[in-house]
Formats: C-alpha cells, structure tokens, sequence
C-alpha cells in the first residue's frame, strides 16, 4: 500500500488541562516538533526548578495543512503518525499521551498512551516511532469524519500531546517532529490498447515505452 509523511503545517500550545492557551515556553516547543531539523519540542513535568524556555506541563497541537502532494482524488485508506523521539521517562509506554481530531477540534478521540519503548537517553540520537504499530482505518480513532484531501489543507486533522501526569518530577521527552503518515489507494485504471482509438477521461497515464502520436 502506498503512503505518504507528511509534517504538521502549523502549531498552538494549551495549558495541562486544555482549559487556557499555553505559556510562552510551550508555544516555543511547540513550533519546534513542525520540522525535521533536529532541534527539539520539549514537554517535561515541573520539578523543583523552573527554566521558562521549557514546556512545563503543558499540551500541545499540531495541525496538519497540506495533503503532502497527493491530489484531490486521492481516496486515504489508513493513517499513522511517526515520533522521532528521545527522552528520560519513567516508563515508556505511555509517557507520552495523544489524542486526534478530524474535523478541526469539534471533536476528539480519547486520549491514548503512544508506545515509546526503547526510548533513547536524551543526550543521544533519537528515534522513529510509528504510531499505532498497525494502520488505523479512516475514519481513525472512532472520529465520524474521515481524513480527507480537503480536511487536510483546512487544518481539520490535529493532533494534541502531553506528558503523562503519573511521570515524576523532571521527567521528559523530546520530539524533533511529528509527521501523519497517510496510506492511501494508488490504483490506476487500466485501458485496452487494443484499439486505434483510446478515451481517457480521467487518472494518469503512464508510457513505458514507444510514442504518442496525435
């Protein structure tokens, strides 16, 4: 099945709870996780010293505006996201806590704990996550839209991330992006050259070899 990865186009932060905007070291973070540049969104649990350049107990979202190429007609099949991630956590499993809307946040999946195990130390190289492991149909996570070309380009496809509130003090892990992966249908109709006359009226047409003459 084909897919494509695509990075999140625009980014917010939000208090622990969601019930306020962010501070302004979680917005800063947040920006960080929309490029594949090495530099890293940081979400840590406050411990007995505050750094205000950090993101202390806070939520993020990042939302998705562009289709990554695919065209208008493109029917999407599956989606997953990918972590590259480091960070000193208690317990990987489920340090890290997501959850997703596809109809621009009036509605959100549960939240749902993103299998980091093997998380790499914070000093090292990170690492690729694939989450969930298996495809999630579309529509994903029980949401009642499905992801469409459209959806994607009006910011309706979001993703919100915590850290979980049972990890201790200082804890914390490190994103230098989150991508959506989205599995899509690449069938192509298939015409009969067998006659002089061909009529397409619409999809790709691929030539492997010879000419066209009009």
């Amino acid at each position: 099945m084909a897919y494509v990865d695509v990075l999140p186009g625009s980014a917010t932060a939000f208090s622990y709870d969601e019930s306020m905007s962010g501070t302004a070291g979680c917005q800063t973070h947040s920006n960080y996780a929309l490029t594949d540049d090495g530099t890293y969104c940081v979400i840590r649990r406050s411990g007995s010293t505050i750094n205000m350049s950090y993101c202390y107990n806070g939520t993020i979202e990042l939302k998705w505006t562009n289709a990554g190429g695919l065209s208008s007609g493109t029917t999407i099949t599956g989606i997953q996201f990918l972590f590259e991630a480091r960070g000193l956590v208690n317990d990987a499993s489920d340090a890290l806590q997501y959850k997703v809307t596809t109809d621009g946040g009036s509605s959100f999946s549960s939240y749902q704990d993103a299998d980091l195990t093997g998380l790499p130390g914070n000093k090292v190289s990170p690492a690729i996550f694939t989450i969930p492991s298996s495809i999630e149909s579309n529509p994903p996570f029980s949401q009642s839209d499905a992801i469409t070309y459209s959806s994607l380009n009006s910011n309706d496809v979001r993703i919100r991330i915590k850290i979980n509130s049972t990890e201790t003090a200082d804890k914390l892990f490190q994103l230098d992006y989150v991508k959506i992966r989205l599995h899509y249908d690449d069938s192509r109709p298939t015409y009969d050259n067998g006659s002089d006359e061909q009529v397409i009226n619409s999809g790709i047409l691929i030539l492997n070899s010879g000419e066209i003459k009009f």
